[in-house]
């Protein structure tokens, strides 16, 4: 049996949510002081502000995405079936019946370059803008036939190439 903790604390979600904030010129700037020493008022002042702005820019959501996606790519592949789905990879057919490794933890974000990105598993996949719709359907799906994915807008080959490569990987797996 595995048990999984959730240890990350209020505190490391703060944290990790203020990364974002490192693009406001706010937060970049140092406090203003006078010439004589620490104005008290004037960086009280300055502080309030500070604290005003952060509490409208402080995306939590952000902070806990950005925690799951480091903690997701320390785990270890651990699936038993590695080298047999190696080996279907090599044989996938529309019809091959494929699902979603099971109790795979894993994050699906968009990415910097308008694609998603899949986390599990020690591994951060980047996948084109053209295979959300497919990373989506198969999410939902969980478990699924290439074939059923081919009326997303890609071709047959496109969602071969994609199932593929997340079987390889290790976020699929054939289906029992």
């Amino acid at each position: 049996m595995t048990v999984g903790l959730f240890s990350s604390t209020w505190l490391d979600i703060i944290k990790s949510a203020i990364v974002d904030l490192h693009q406001n010129s706010t937060f970049r700037a140092g406090p203003r002081l006078g010439s004589a020493g620490i104005d008290m008022p004037a960086f009280g002042r300055q502080a309030d502000e500070i604290k005003r702005t952060l509490l409208e820019n402080l995306d939590l959501h952000s902070g806990l995405e950005r925690i799951n996606r480091i903690t997701l790519s320390k785990r270890a592949d651990t699936r038993k079936s590695r080298l047999l789905d190696s080996i279907a990879a090599g044989h996938l057919s529309l019809d091959t019946v494929l699902e979603i490794q099971p109790a795979l933890q894993f994050t699906v974000t968009p990415s910097p370059n308008g694609g998603t990105e899949v986390t599990f598993a020690s591994k951060a996949l980047q996948l084109p803008r053209q295979a959300s719709a497919v990373i989506a359907a198969i999410v939902d799906k969980r478990v699924f036939s290439a074939r059923s994915l081919t009326s997303l807008g890609l071709d047959d080959e496109s969602v071969l190439v994609i199932s593929r490569r997340l079987l390889n990987e290790g976020f699929l797996t054939v289906a029992n």
